[in-house]
């Protein structure tokens, strides 16, 4: 099949399959972009020049802090801080990696078609369990947003999350928070007879809290 390619819209692709029949795919989100020149292009993810932008979004990666700062799908402004030193980032593709951003831990930002996933990798028993962010975030969303984790075994980590606002930006649909994430250091541990869970210290390294 050949796609049709003046056919494209935000959502859909055209194939011309033979004998003057055309097929249609959809799909339920978008799955490319304007150009500049007003082509529909497909999503592109990789991160180039620190930036990522042929996308829902369009985001640059801080040139001298951890996270980035851009525009979500809705153009409201979005910023992720991590409030650790400094260090250079790995670009492998469309992922940022910040190794040894402290102690046994990695930091890596995911640029996905409708998401940008970060996680916090801890890879031995000295890494630090507790990390805070600055966050800039619509003031749509919830005020404390989901935070898991599981260990390598996909044991699920017992987190504890606490946020204070930030008078640092005042911008209308926004609101600015310093969020801590903490680790208790247990996971949720499957017991095979009574197949109910309960928490462990028993840990499996690497962790991902996301």
């Amino acid at each position: 099949m050949k796609e049709i390619v003046e056919l494209r819209t935000s959502t859909t692709k055209h194939f011309d399959i033979g004998g003057g029949r055309i097929q249609m795919q959809s799909f339920r989100q978008p799955i490319h972009y304007r150009d500049h020149n007003g082509r529909w292009r497909p999503f592109d993810m990789n991160i180039e020049n620190g930036r990522v932008w042929r996308c829902p979004y369009d985001v640059l990666l801080f040139p001298e802090f951890i996270g980035y700062i851009g525009k979500g799908p809705n153009g409201q402004h979005l910023e992720l801080e991590l409030l650790l030193p400094f260090v250079e980032p790995r670009i492998e593709g469309n992922r940022a990696v910040y190794p040894d951003v402290a102690p046994s831990t990695d930091f890596e930002i995911l640029f996905l078609p409708h998401a940008i996933v970060s996680h916090r990798i801890l890879k031995g028993p000295d890494a630090p369990k507790s990390v805070q962010y600055r966050l800039v975030r619509p003031v749509t969303q919830s005020a404390k947003p989901v935070v898991t984790g599981f260990d390598s075994k996909e044991n699920r980590l017992e987190m504890r999350i606490s946020e204070e606002p930030s008078g640092g930006l005042k911008q209308e649909g926004v609101t600015c928070v310093f969020q801590t994430q903490t680790w208790t250091g247990r996971v949720a541990v499957m017991d095979p007879k009574t197949r109910k869970r309960d928490w462990s210290e028993e840990v499996f390294y690497p962790v991902r809290i996301d």
